[in-house]
């Protein structure tokens, strides 16, 4: 910490650390967004436009009191069989965001088994009722699987050098831990769904055979 004379208060010097908390952009980013400026009055931080999925709060609202009080839903689902909607009983288990959309893991009683359900989908979620019965276990998201990821094997030695140090992995790569009912999303979304290779994919799995678990 260094004190400025002019300001009279003590201010971050050039290789301060925090105590509290990693230093990430993703932190400083987010300071910005709830209005800590900057000296000039305009953020340094720029965002890529985005399509947002319309998500009624009443709905995101009533789906997080189930969860929290263990209780049956009634909602209206649409979807691309019904765009019109169908009723059916579910029981929320958790919120999941995938980076562009919210759904919610639930049992769907109409169906026997756990599904996830895209929360701007639901027209109604108005009507609750107590748990009806004790649930069967959900073992696709109770099984947690490591997700080795390193370079992709078709880059120079050099180039797998670099990806390592953009993604802090060691000498065996990296890898995540993750729940088997969300394993597709990490995969989509880290562009590891499929095998495209160089230049657009610089990752890669350590185990392909593991899309065989989707």
């Amino acid at each position: 910490m260094l004190y400025d004379r002019r300001e009279r208060c003590f201010v971050a010097g050039r290789y301060f650390l925090p105590i509290f908390g990693s230093p990430t952009l993703d932190k400083l980013a987010a300071h910005s967004v709830l209005g800590d400026q900057f000296p000039t009055g305009e953020s340094i931080f720029q965002w890529l436009p985005q399509v947002q999925r319309h998500i009624d709060p009443a709905v995101a609202r009533n789906i997080a009191e189930c969860i929290r009080s263990s209780r049956d839903l009634l909602i209206v689902y649409r979807s691309m069989k019904e765009p019109t909607g169908l009723e059916r009983w579910i029981t929320p288990k958790a919120l999941v965001s995938d980076g562009r959309r919210w759904h919610v893991r639930a049992y769907c009683h109409s169906r026997s088994d756990y599904r996830d359900f895209v929360i701007g989908r639901i027209a109604v979620a108005d009507r609750t009722r107590p748990l009806a019965s004790e649930l069967p276990k959900d073992e696709d998201w109770e099984e947690i699987i490591p997700v080795g990821i390193i370079p992709h094997p078709s880059l120079s030695e050099a180039q797998k050098t670099l990806v390592k140090t953009d993604y802090n992995m060691d000498e065996t790569g990296l890898t995540l831990k993750c729940r088997k009912a969300l394993l597709l999303y990490a995969l989509v979304e880290m562009g590891l769904d499929s095998d495209i290779g160089p230049p657009r994919q610089v990752l890669a799995l350590a185990e392909p055979s593991i899309r065989s678990r989707l």
